[in-house]
């Protein structure tokens, strides 16, 4: 920050003309530091997160620097014609080129990572994240924030095994290659936001209908779990089921058993489409299991949206 420094000339000093001076020189500084305070900006993002007006966006991320070394993030997605709230972030600047960042996902847990910045000769940012003292990303960006992809991308499970090398170009995903956990080859130029997303062609009533019988026939004793199991599974440019795995589990044998049902569904799907042409498209399902009295299957719900199918299950 430039240094502003008053000096007075003993020989014309007078003293209300200093005072009005000073004075003016604070107020001015007070408005500045509330305009710096209240800094406000949105950014608009379309299919394949493409940078769109405000009119065409199905995302925005909106950036609030509310102090001269801390920002808010907030991410909203459109879901039938409203705006609502898939993430948050605060940010604070230790330096120059170091940030720490706290993510806040609904019913997810609080990730905190470091990311360190460094401009290149093109003016653009390479940066690496770092979580754990393991690095988890790297990639350069247009801007510091948010951050506007270019060129590779390249992303770390926890356990320190490469998950995805990716090719962005204007912050639009061109295509990916990608890993399992355990190091075994993953299906690759997977596409996460796309201009049409798959349909189950046989329909929602038979889906529903097919899941909630597997799940409640397996015989495992739903009654007794609570918590959250989250499956990914892709549907390949062909309208197959591929890649099912379980990212978030509750237990061992119930985990496998979602994964086994959502695995086996029958039948055909539509493929995704973006610019044009079939894609893979990768989907979750999130099952929620509620401890309730006389819960069942019987009531289930399962909407989709441009961002994940959705199943619940929990009593009248």
């Amino acid at each position: 920050m430039r240094k502003t420094e008053f000096k007075t000339d003993q020989k014309n000093f007078s003293g209300p003309d200093i005072m009005s001076k000073i004075l003016s020189a604070f107020y001015l500084f007070i408005i500045c530091i509330n305009a710096f305070a209240a800094e406000d900006s949105t950014y608009y993002y379309g299919v394949n997160n493409s940078p769109v007006d405000p009119q065409n966006a199905i995302l925005k991320i909106r950036v609030i620097r509310s102090s001269s070394r801390k920002y808010k993030i907030s991410t909203h997605a459109k879901q039938n014609d409203h705006w609502v709230s898939i993430s948050n972030k605060n940010v604070r600047i230790r330096n120059d080129n170091e940030f720490l960042i706290r993510e806040y996902r609904k019913d997810a847990k609080t990730k905190k990572y470091t990311r360190l910045y460094s401009e290149n000769p093109d003016g653009m940012y390479d940066f690496t994240e770092i979580r754990n003292n393991k690095i988890i990303r790297t990639g350069t960006s247009h801007t510091m924030f948010p951050l506007i992809l270019e060129g590779k991308e390249i992303t770390f499970y926890d356990n320190g095994q490469k998950k995805s090398e990716s090719i962005y170009r204007n912050n639009q995903l061109i295509s990916n290659v990608n890993w399992l956990k355990d190091g075994g080859k993953y299906i690759n130029n997977i596409f996460y936001s796309v201009d049409k997303y798959p349909i189950y062609k046989a329909g929602t009533k038979l889906l529903h209908k097919y899941l909630s019988e597997y799940i409640n026939q397996s015989g495992y004793r739903i009654q007794d779990v609570e918590g959250n199991i989250t499956i990914g599974f892709v549907i390949t440019e062909k309208g197959e089921i591929d890649g099912v795995y379980v990212m978030n589990g509750i237990i061992s044998g119930l985990d496998e058993i979602v994964a086994d049902a959502v695995e086996s569904i029958p039948g055909k799907w539509e493929s995704a489409i973006l610019k044009n042409e079939k894609v893979n498209c990768f989907l979750t399902i999130p099952i929620n299991f509620r401890q309730q009295a006389n819960a069942s299957f019987d009531y289930l719900e399962f909407t989709y949206s441009n961002w994940t199918w959705m199943m619940y299950w929990s009593a009248y």
